[in-house]
């Protein structure tokens, strides 16, 4: 249960941070990695 857990979460933090990056190149600002 908790690796499932964890599991869920750590995708909802990958596309959020994907997310991040994308509107970052967007806008011109993709150095901040």
């Amino acid at each position: 249960k908790y690796l499932e857990d964890y599991t869920e979460f750590d995708t909802v933090e990958l596309v959020n941070r994907a997310e991040k990056i994308l509107k970052a190149d967007m806008r011109g600002e993709s150095d901040d990695h």
